[in-house]
């Protein structure tokens, strides 16, 4: 399931609200159960994430999810038994 496009889709009625999740997922402002409630909303089963992300998603990512390697540097992020935790 994505959360969020690069592009605009009209079948996506809440894509505004999805795209401004995902960047604030993304950047260094929310807390860990902010992060977690974003996951949740959206029933996130994975997460890519680009070389040179920032080390609090990181973090973030590496504490409530299992990492996978992708190409091109990219990391997929398997997050879905953050619930165990």
């Amino acid at each position: 399931k994505i959360v969020s496009l690069h592009h605009q889709n009209p079948l996506i009625p809440d894509a505004l609200q999805r795209n401004r999740d995902a960047k604030r997922f993304l950047s260094d402002a929310p807390s860990d159960d902010e992060r977690l409630k974003i996951l949740e909303r959206y029933r996130v089963t994975h997460v890519v994430v680009l070389p040179g992300e920032s080390e609090t998603v990181l973090d973030f990512l590496n504490e409530h999810g299992k990492k996978r390697g992708l190409p091109m540097g990219r990391m997929l992020y398997d997050v879905r038994q953050r619930s165990a935790h």
